[in-house]
């Protein structure tokens, strides 16, 4: 949810103290686009100042509880055998006996609940109801009718075209258990996100979002590719001021982030 949303979603060992990064990447891939602003993509930045702090589902959703829900869970039905057999292939410490099949209805009434909270990404995807053993299975039709339909402005992106040409698409979205978990129909394929293409990504068969706490995810299969330089994306937090952190291999950048949004009434 997870672009989820908000994703942000290796490269060769190089001490800081002996080459600078920066000047390599100004000589063979400039910076240009609105991402790199306000701090050049891999430089150690300064916090983006913001006169005002925007308020996000943090504090909206304290007296209302978290999105995902035991009420919901006891509402679902198990995943079928067949799936659970071919879930357990593409992870095989996944628990059997906690996964449920969530429908398209499900995740939307959770995705409207998270737009009435002015959630962003970050807060959408750690929600405290993430973090207990439960996790929800998100077939590969749910998945395209949710991201066709909702902006959730996170790396994770449900389908396109590689730069090679290939056709990728999301198979499986796995979250819960402090994860989430998207799997893709190919490995290591390289793309240019529509939202921010100066910056081709490199993601792996499986990306690994897990809960830090609120607001903070750590990431596994996601590089940015900058040339010479592939910086591994390591994690991503929310600044709560209207950004979201991302730190890599190669530094720290902050990228804007909004709330939530449903893409037909924008």
């Amino acid at each position: 949810m997870i672009k989820l949303l908000l994703v942000l979603m290796s490269a060769p060992v190089m001490a800081q103290n002996t080459i600078n990064s920066r000047a390599i990447l100004e000589k063979i891939s400039p910076v240009v686009s609105e991402l790199a602003s306000p701090a050049p993509l891999f430089e150690k930045s300064a916090f983006p100042s913001v006169p005002h702090p925007v308020q996000v589902g943090y504090a909206l959703r304290l007296k209302d509880g978290p999105l995902i829900n035991y009420q919901l869970w006891n509402s679902l039905k198990p995943a079928s055998p067949v799936m659970v057999s071919w879930l357990l292939k593409q992870i095989p410490d996944l628990d059997p006996s906690q996964i449920k099949a969530m429908p398209l209805s499900a995740i939307e009434r959770v995705a409207r609940a998270a737009i009435v909270a002015h959630d962003n990404s970050l807060s959408f995807m750690t929600d405290p109801g993430l973090t207990t053993p439960h996790v929800f299975y998100l077939s590969r039709e749910v998945c395209a009718a949710l991201f066709s339909k909702y902006d959730f402005g996170a790396i994770t992106i449900d389908s396109g075209i590689t730069n090679n040409g290939r056709k990728f698409q999301i198979q499986a979205m796995l979250v819960g258990n402090n994860k989430i978990q998207v799997i893709y129909n190919i490995d290591h394929f390289e793309f240019k996100h529509p939202q921010y293409p100066q910056y081709p990504f490199i993601l792996s068969r499986l990306v690994t979002y897990t809960i830090n706490g609120p607001g903070d995810l750590s990431v596994s299969g996601i590089k940015a590719d900058a040339g010479i330089v592939h910086a591994t994306i390591q994690d991503i937090e929310d600044a709560r001021n209207g950004y979201l952190q991302i730190d890599t291999d190669y530094g720290q950048q902050f990228v804007k982030s909004g709330p939530i949004s449903v893409i037909s009434l924008r």
